[in-house]
């Protein structure tokens, strides 16, 4: 993984990173991206390791970012779908009650701390979001799939099946 990254940088000896190391540095999977003290353990040159931290810093909160736009947009999408089958099925507006994200109490990346530290908390702040996130859109896609079976049934069969498991997920969701 570092051998793709350090191929992509410059060999000034400078600490710049340039945007044919960042580029190299998103091509890597995130699971290798969020293991990087393995590769750090194995760099010898400070320069390198300096270089290697701040890429994989860069890099940590590019995928943050990320994350963070996936799930407000699939959130989105899901309570759009879940607004127009609600009202359009005439059933009670569950939305509102949804279960709510909970972060707890994430670090503040803004005070002054070193590089290793910062990457640190970075990965844990990954790593927690990705989480939670599933965790909440695996609701939002139950009640959903819940409700689109209920709103595209044709048959009594169906509908009868439809509402059963529409009445199992409104009793997980909403106790």
């Amino acid at each position: 993984m570092f051998s793709l990254v350090l191929a992509n940088s410059n060999n000034d000896g400078s600490g710049y990173i340039d945007f044919g190391l960042l580029n190299a540095a998103s091509q890597i999977p995130t699971k290798e991206v969020l293991e990087y003290e393995k590769i750090a353990s194995l760099i010898t040159n400070q320069n390198d390791r300096s270089r290697f931290y701040s890429v994989m810093a860069v890099e940590i909160q590019r995928r943050t970012d990320d994350l963070d736009q996936k799930f407000n947009s699939k959130k989105l999408f899901y309570i759009d779908k879940i607004n127009l089958y609600e009202k359009e099925l005439s059933l009670p507006q569950y939305l509102n009650k949804m279960p709510k994200i909970d972060l707890g109490q994430l670090s503040n990346l803004n005070k002054k701390i070193n590089i290793n530290t910062y990457i640190d908390i970075s990965a844990q702040i990954y790593r927690k979001k990705l989480m939670k996130y599933r965790r909440y859109l695996k609701n939002y896609r139950n009640y959903f799939i819940a409700l689109d079976n209920l709103y595209y049934c044709i048959t009594p069969i169906d509908f009868k099946e439809s509402l059963y498991i529409y009445n199992k997920v409104v009793n997980k969701l909403f106790p």
